[in-house]
């Protein structure tokens, strides 16, 4: 996400200072290649990292189940 956002602000300060840009595009729009970086960066690194070992998958997969008493009830 850090490249996505390096990048969205390294084009908005060029342009704000007399940058021509690329293919006529604003500092304002740039965003949508900005998240297209930060998508390509999280997929790379994902797959150059090794998975996590089987206790620590374990500990994410009982994060994500809920316990206790529910609190809103069926009204809601």
């Amino acid at each position: 996400m850090a490249l996505g956002l390096l990048s969205r602000l390294g084009y908005l300060i060029w342009v704000r200072n007399g940058g021509s840009g690329f293919l006529g595009i604003t500092q304002l729009t740039f965003g949508i290649f900005g998240s297209a970086v930060s998508l390509v960066s999280m997929v790379v690194v994902s797959l150059m990292t090794s998975e996590p070992d089987a206790a620590t998958q374990k500990m994410v997969d009982e994060v994500r189940v809920p316990s206790g008493k529910s609190i809103l009830g069926k009204q809601h």
